[in-house]
């Protein structure tokens, strides 16, 4: 597999540019600002599913987890195989009014 430099540097000719197959595109922004995602149903199974396929998400941070049966539980004490940064309380996920 070959490293290219960078999507930016591509932009310019994409027409013209061949990607060999396998190639991995490494962005030149270092930084980039996290998006933040909120997991309703999240000690249920598609949550778990979900959270699993979200950790270490270099764009993505998970910031609410909402459970109506598991409301006011720390995560830790739901899922001590999964755990989550900062331990997070699970709120209800209803809308507040």
């Amino acid at each position: 597999m070959r490293l290219a430099s960078g999507a930016a540097g591509l932009k310019a000719s994409v027409a013209d540019t061949f990607i060999e197959p396998g190639t991995i595109l490494r962005s030149r922004c270092s930084a980039m600002a996290s998006k933040r995602v909120a997991v309703i149903g999240a000690s249920g199974y598609g949550g778990l599913q979900t959270l699993r396929l979200l950790q270490g998400h270099p764009e993505l941070e998970v910031t609410f987890l909402g459970g109506e049966r598991s409301s006011g539980k720390r995560w830790s004490e739901l899922t001590p195989f999964l755990p989550l940064p900062g331990d997070p309380v699970v709120q209800s996920p209803e809308p507040e009014r």
